[in-house]
């Protein structure tokens, strides 16, 4: 996500990047072992380099998984510091859940008496 802030549209050169590295040289995990050392050393968090490596590499859905639920954690706790402040109305409850309803069919035509 270095690219994030100059440029943070959905598709940016360092998705390009990815896309391109991915589909040729099935190297891609690279560019997300990249990524995930920045963030971090921007927000000092633990990070192990071969660990790192090891997750971008065997598993890198995991591992894009793993980064968006960090950085999801990380806003949370700056909630309303710098970044974004939810609308109070705006906020999913759980509902409860709808009783079952068999489904309404409509009745077959009667036939006429004579």
């Amino acid at each position: 996500m270095r690219n994030a802030e100059a440029d943070p549209s959905a598709v940016n050169g360092w998705c390009l990047g990815w896309c391109a590295l991915t589909t040729c040289c099935g190297v891609g995990w690279i560019l997300q072992m990249l990524d995930r050392e920045a963030m971090a050393e921007k927000h000092d968090l633990k990070y192990s380099a071969c660990g790192g490596c090891l997750t971008a590499f065997c598993c890198s859905c995991c591992e894009s998984i793993q980064t968006s639920k960090e950085l999801d954690y990380i806003q949370l706790q700056h909630r309303g510091e710098n970044g974004y402040t939810p609308n109070e109305k705006m906020e999913a409850i759980p509902q409860a859940p709808l009783a079952h309803q068999p489904p309404q069919h409509p009745q077959p035509p009667q036939p006429l008496k004579q």
